[in-house]
């Protein structure tokens, strides 16, 4: 209830009512001013008799103000005048004065708000500083205004500043849109120097990128793991704000000097919500010992009344948070509905009802709809499923999922079996939720059944994963469940409302449990999956569904889940190392973390005395290097590798090539390093341990001949360039040169040069410039060093290693400074053009540099080393990144020169921005799937959202050119150049669908645009020919998808090797080889992971889509190739009794542990990769005509019913699948063939061919 302050003025009242419901900040009754006031058009003014003051309100304090009428004796009404019309304003109230600036009707400000909110600060501090009246219009965001959904129908979010009918959306552009409209008042929020400028909005971009999320998770989380990360990285920001506070405030209060600017308000308005981290984690996360100047900085800060009059306290915050966290979830059952629901039925305490769940479930969901419509009374435990509870674990043990409902001490577990219960039990109340006959309970069942089997896995794919190819794929798989329940719905319902008929059954709550969040995949993929054209009945049903009480209630909103998908999404993995200095492998995944810039936390293990972390992480091999990534980790070097690459595909050069007929031939000449025919690992171990001279002897032999080969296949994989990679490293790169110094090591210890000018002159030179790449130059040890630890270790334990020698390198990079402009980009991008047309409007000498985004120069990843993408704009030693921010700061920077790109008024710059905005959001994302992908419904969307985009531009053509040829008038603005750069690309794509995207009967004003702008000579110069654009298009997209693999099988002599097979496996002369056009690719995992990738669309993927899964599928099959393969060709070939003895143990013990991965893998499907078989099926299930084999000569099960259950019934289901079925070859003919090849003494030979 909010107190009043009334002062009585001759016949005019005004009542100060306070502006945050939170606050008490008022008087508790009326105290009376005195009778004097003067009353001016632009001002109020309260002078109050002296002994009155001693009454005043002390302190500055901020209410909104109502001015309403009263009539004077004289039956005056002031309020009627023209000159004073009814209006809130905001008062400034302090001891004995009143002051405030009025300002006309048309200009009113209002900003939509909420109290806690620090992105609703920043606004007020700003309007603050610049001294501008405004009504505060505090907004419930969990039941939100009409105004606000009007103000920002894109968003729907705070803050939003009104300026007269102009609606400003977001906090940081509405900072800027204050500071430019009241230039002349307060102090500049924005630095006049364009440079300062685009470095103010990086320091304010960095807050909310690195303060924000983390900020976040610590007000609203309870898992402790989310919790312990967000404080790491809240820390990490606030240190890297240090410092960035040293060199911006240049010794003053400010990160803006003397006063405040756009990075003090955007930091400044967390401070209070710093202080709530504080308290409730223990930390001070500005520490006087460690964040000195950010400690001083925020007590000045506060202290300035802009902000003082903002900030909330801390202590009130904390009150806020606990309320909100009450019920242990943010969400409406508890703040809106308490923690039961209202109850039609008496429930004894040995029969209370409780339900274990979690907000956002629709499983969830289902049981509470249930047990609302059933009118049952129950108690709601939420649970969080990362760190779950005690109770969730005892009451559904096997999945330990939510829901759980628990009726008295009988838990019921998932979800349709306890909706089937609650309508079983409560069964005299409230609506039947399963029919009475039993065919139409069946089909309710049956429909029910199809809503978990096609609504809910592409469900879960859209709400989590970021593949491309797996959300694509659940787009259709849900628009056809989508429709198939269109047509089930006609036929259930029969006329009807719903499912159910009159009433809703099992099947309008199972799929009635999915409505907010297909409402929230339509937010997120901008796709109506309930469409009212495709789908009448089922949109009217989901209306009917929605306004029933018991599902009103529990139905999350869309804009929440939206929110709590991308807080979920949000905090990226934390990536930790565990390695031992010494090792090429480790040094191999530290330089791949490097070239992609990942930070990471190295963490060195002892061999000797392995932690308990590394034999957790890999308990297979119990070896370093291990990567983990969050909380998966990742083993083997190379497969480190691959992972590092995919995983952060964007950053960085590629290790690997994208193009599938190229990335074999390097992996291929990468397995020299590491296999028993041309070897560096293997003999190098030698030379780094062994004693014994003989072994020495042929590890000399073996790692030179090994170089001389490298030398020869350098020169083919290198084309003339500096790497095998070409001008960027790649895996064979990184693979060969993590033995660099051990390489030095061995030359000095033997007196051989492994690496010799005259033998190996590519190399050597290879050698110098990889050791000269900051991502190795960083990691490999000297050699010096190495050779001290071999010395030490050879004649002491290993154990102390580690602490006497360091465990990384640093390295410095330094930029030279230059004066003129350039502009890395790449010609076919819109996003370089919009650079390159400002910088022509403006007359601009500039230099042009080329980049290859898959092969990234070390100029664009050290000048864009956040986002490593073109255009970068280098102007000076100043580099500018983000196609807008470069337009923006070359209009800045060369302002007096050529035309300008944003116009002068505030508002219309808003609304140019506002658009330019728009052609990001809604052209660019459909060009690039018409650019790129080749999925047919896929590019029929893009076709319709490009279509629907162009006509709403079109409709903004007219209302921003004012019958003008460009947006910005008689010139090109920001949203002419911002759509510009895109006319090649839409010429483009009308080349290619054969659609008119700017059609001069829907778009005539785009179309006569279009002209105008590809005349004017900085767009004519810069724009590139649709034609020359198709042609890249197809040269990219040349490595085409076939539907089906035909293949000639050409049978081979390894007894008489035949000229082809020479030819095309030159190093190992070894089978299989597959010839793809000209291009012949070796060994066999290698050939099957070619064969996935070339003929991606055609089949089931044999190597899964998400890198981790990719990763273990690797792993897996590796395992099979080092754990399998060498024991079967010892059992298969060898006579020694010994060897035979220790090779059946082997293999027992191998299967043993594959039947533990498979338990793992399947997750209780029939293959190693789930429903279909992977790369682990293929490389095992290869050898099982083998271990048949193996049986009949040894007597021994090696896939045993009793040790080994799941592995027999996985060979089973895998001797059956066809394309298996037509391959394996009997055990009898095997058995036939080791006995001829015996008989002949051809076992070398043989053992050869199955190598």
């Amino acid at each position: 209830m909010n107190r009043i302050l009334v002062l009585k003025t001759w016949s005019i009242h005004i009542h100060l009512t306070e502006l945050f419901g939170v606050c008490n900040c008022s008087v508790s009754h009326p105290v009376v001013f005195g009778n004097y006031c003067e009353c001016w058009w632009h001002e109020f003014k309260w002078r109050l008799p002296s002994r009155n003051k001693a009454k005043s309100v002390g302190g500055l304090l901020r209410f909104q103000c109502k001015l309403f009428q009263q009539e004077t004796n004289t039956n005056r009404n002031l309020l009627a005048s023209p000159d004073l019309p009814g209006f809130d304003i905001i008062a400034y109230v302090y001891t004995g004065k009143i002051s405030t600036m009025r300002i006309a009707k048309e200009d009113e400000v209002k900003l939509i708000g909420l109290w806690p909110s620090p992105f609703v600060a920043r606004a007020m501090i700003a309007l603050n500083l610049k001294r501008v009246e405004y009504e505060y219009l505090p907004d419930d965001l969990f039941n939100k205004s009409e105004l606000l959904l009007k103000s920002n129908p894109v968003y729907k979010l705070v803050p939003v500043l009104i300026h007269g009918d102009k609606p400003v959306c977001e906090s940081r552009i509405i900072v800027e849109y204050i500071d430019q409209v009241w230039a002349s008042s307060g102090p500049s929020i924005l630095p006049a120097d364009p440079y300062d400028r685009a470095i103010a909005r990086f320091w304010a971009v960095y807050v909310d990128d690195k303060i924000a999320p983390p900020s976040r998770v610590l007000a609203w989380s309870k898992d402790e793991k989310s919790i312990a990360e967000a404080k790491e990285k809240l820390l990490a920001a606030v240190l890297q704000l240090e410092e960035a506070f040293v060199k911006c405030s240049k010794g003053k209060s400010f990160f803006g000097g003397d006063t405040i600017n756009l990075v003090d308000i955007t930091l400044g308005s967390f401070l209070s919500w710093l202080k709530v981290f504080e308290s409730i984690t223990g930390i001070n996360f500005l520490d006087k010992t460690k964040t000195p100047r950010l400690v001083e900085w925020a007590e000045c800060f506060r202290s300035v009344d802009a902000a003082k009059e903002v900030l909330p306290e801390a202590e009130k915050l904390v009150e806020f948070r606990k309320f909100a966290q009450a019920a242990g979830q943010i969400q409406i059952i508890r703040a809106k509905f308490g923690t039961t629901f209202k109850s039609t039925i008496r429930i004894t305490k040995e029969e209370e009802v409780k339900l274990i769940g979690r907000w956002p479930s629709p499983f969830v969901a289902r049981a509470m709809i249930a047990l609302n419509l059933k009118g049952v009374e129950y108690e709601y435990l939420p649970d969080d499923l990362f760190n779950k509870s005690e109770l969730l674990l005892k009451s559904n043990p096997v999945y330990k999922l939510v829901p759980v409902l628990i009726h008295g001490d009988k838990p019921v577990c998932e979800s349709r079996i306890i909706v089937e219960y609650i309508d079983q039990v409560w069964a005299s109340s409230g609506p039947s939720i399963l029919p009475a006959d039993p065919y139409d309970r069946a089909i309710t069942r049956f429909w029910a059944a199809y809503v978990d089997d096609k609504i809910a896995p592409p469900s879960q794919v859209l709400a989590w994963s970021k593949d491309e190819k797996s959300v694509a794929e659940a787009k259709e798989k849900l628009l056809a469940a989508v429709l198939q329940l269109e047509e089930a719905f006609v036929k259930c319902s029969k006329g009807k409302s719903f499912f159910g008929g009159d009433t809703i059954n099992l099947v309008d709550i199972t799929l009635g449990s999915f409505l907010s969040w297909l409402k929230t995949f339509e937010i997120i993929t901008g796709i109506n999956f309930l469409d009212k054209t495709k789908t009448p009945q089922f949109v009217e049903w989901a209306e009917c569904f929605r306004s029933v009480d018991a599902a009103k209630e529990v139905l999350p909103e869309a804009e929440k889940l939206v929110e709590f998908r991308k807080f979920a999404q949000a905090a990226g993995h934390e990536v930790k190392l565990i390695g031992r200095w010494p090792s090429p492998f480790v040094a191999r995944a530290m330089i791949a973390l490097n070239l992609k810039g990942v930070e990471y936390e190295y963490l060195p293990d002892d061999l000797f005395n392995k932690s308990e972390l590394l034999l957790k992480s890999n308990p297979v091999y119990k070896l370093v290097p291990v990567l983990i990534h969050g909380d998966k980790p990742v083993c083997e070097s190379r497969i480190i590798v691959e992972y590092i690459d995919q995983v952060w595909a964007s950053s960085g050069p590629s290790i690997l090539p994208a193009d599938p007929t190229i990335a074999p031939s390097l992996a291929f000449g990468l397995s020299m390093l590491t296999t028993r025919y041309l070897t560096i690992a293997p003999p190098s171990r030698v030379l780094a341990w062994s004693k014994d001279e003989k072994s020495i002897a042929e590890a000399k032999e073996k790692l030179l001949a090994a170089v001389l080969q490298l030398e020869e296949a350098f020169v083919k994989c290198s084309k003339g360039k500096s790497f095998f990679g070409g001008d960027t490293i790649n895996l064979v790169d990184i693979t060969l040169g993590s033995f660099l110094s051990w390489l030095k090591v061995f030359e000095s210890i033997t007196g051989i040069n492994f690496l010799d000018k005259t033998k190996t002159p590519r190399l050597v030179e290879w050698a110098e410039c990889f050791r000269s790449v900051d991502a190795a130059k960083a990691v490999l040890p000297e050699a010096e060093k190495l050779v001290e630890f071999r010395k030490f270790a050879q004649a002491v334990e290993i154990q102390i290693i580690r602490a006497k020698f360091g465990t990384t390198f640093k390295s410095t990079i330094r930029i030279t400074k230059e004066e003129e402009v350039k502009l890395i980009g790449r010609w076919p991008s819109p996003f370089v053009a919009r650079a390159m047309i400002a910088l022509n409007l403006k007359g601009v000498e500039y230099e042009y540099l080329p980049d290859d985004l898959f092969n990234k120069s070390e100029l664009l990843l050290k000048s864009n080393p956040v986002y490593k993408l073109v255009p970068v704009l280098i102007h000076g030693d100043k580099p500018v990144c983000e196609s807008r921010i470069i337009v923006e700061y070359i209009d800045q920077v060369w302002a007096s020169s050529g035309p300008s790109i944003l116009p002068a008024d505030p508002y219309d710059r808003a609304i140019t921005r506002f658009w330019a905005a728009y052609v990001d959001d809604k052209i660019a994302p459909p060009s690039q799937v018409l650019a790129w992908s080749k999925d047919e419904k896929s590019v029929a969307e893009a076709k319709e959202k490009l279509l629907a985009a162009v006509l709403q531009l079109e409709e903004a053509f007219v209302k921003c050119s004012k019958g003008k040829s460009f947006f910005g008038g008689d010139t090109i603005n920001l949203v002419d150049i911002t759509l510009g750069s895109f006319l090649s690309w839409l010429k483009t794509f009308e080349i290619i669908t054969g659609i008119n995207f700017l059609d001069k009967t829907k778009t005539p004003r785009l179309v006569e645009w279009a002209e105008c702008f590809r005349s004017v000579d900085a767009a004519k110069e810069v724009l590139p020919e649709a034609e020359k654009l198709v042609e890249f298009r197809k040269f990219a997209q040349a490595a085409g998808r076939v539907t089906g693999v035909e293949y000639e099988y050409l049978p081979d002599d390894l007894f008489n090797k035949s000229e082809l097979l020479l030819k095309s496996n030159p190093v190992y002369k070894l089978v299989p080889v597959l010839i793809h056009g000209d291009k012949p690719v070796c060994e066999s995992r290698i050939i099957v992971e070619y064969i996935d990738q070339v003929w991606a669309s055609s089949g089931p993927s044999i190597l899964p889509a998400d890198p981790y899964d990719r990763a273990i599928a690797r792993f897996w099959a590796v395992y099979v190739d080092d754990k399998i393969a060498p024991p079967s060709r010892v059992l298969a070939w060898s006579k020694d009794e010994k060897s035979i003895a220790e090779a059946k143990e082997k293999l027992l013990a191998a299967v043993l542990q594959l039947e533990e991965a498979f338990v793992k893998c399947s997750k209780g499907k029939s293959f190693f990769g789930g429903d279909t078989i992977n790369l682990v099926d293929i490389t095992l299930g290869s050898f099982l005509s083998w271990l048949k084999v193996f049986e009949s000569i040894t007597g021994i099960n090696f896939l045993d019913k009793t040790k080994t259950p799941r592995l027999v019934e996985w060979a089973e289901c895998f001797r059956s699948v066809d394309a298996a079925k037509e391959v394996l070859p009997e055990a009898e003919k095997l058995v036939e063939f080791r006995k001829f090849a015996q008989a002949a003494g051809r076992v070398t030979v043989a053992e050869a061919a199955t190598e």
